[in-house]
């Protein structure tokens, strides 16, 4: 089942007019875990929560450092107590990292078409209008 974003109901970013992105982002808090490689090559699982999502990527905070290019894969997980719920795992290509105060905040795009956030985001905005 999708969900539609109503307008009003939730921050839509405007862009600004250097960003590259495509997309607009929408400020939501999805809960996720996030799996790859790290830098020395080991395997991770780690849980994180999305600071905003568009139908490109995401942005969230990781306490592990990746690098960008690194291609992580990120699945929903069930809010609250039953976690043991998580949506098909998507690929993911990790685009910025920055250091924040509890780690690092990274934003990803997806490599993959399907939409992972079950949400209809709205329409972009043509060049002519």
């Amino acid at each position: 089942m999708k969900t539609i974003l109503p307008p009003g109901k939730l921050e839509v970013k405007t862009p600004d007019p250097s960003d590259r992105r495509q997309g607009k982002r929408v400020v939501i808090a999805f809960p996720i875990e996030i799996s790859g490689f790290d830098a020395a090559g080991r395997i991770f699982r780690e849980c994180s929560v999305t600071s905003d999502v568009s139908e490109q990527g995401c942005k969230f905070d990781l306490l592990r450092e990746l690098k960008a290019g690194d291609v992580i894969a990120i699945q929903l997980v069930s809010p609250g107590r039953n976690r043991s719920q998580k949506s098909k795992p998507l690929l993911f290509e990790v685009a910025w990292v920055c250091p924040s105060m509890h780690g690092w905040t990274l934003g990803a795009l997806k490599l993959q078409p399907e939409n992972i956030w079950n949400l209809i985001f709205p329409p972009k905005k043509s060049a002519l209008t």
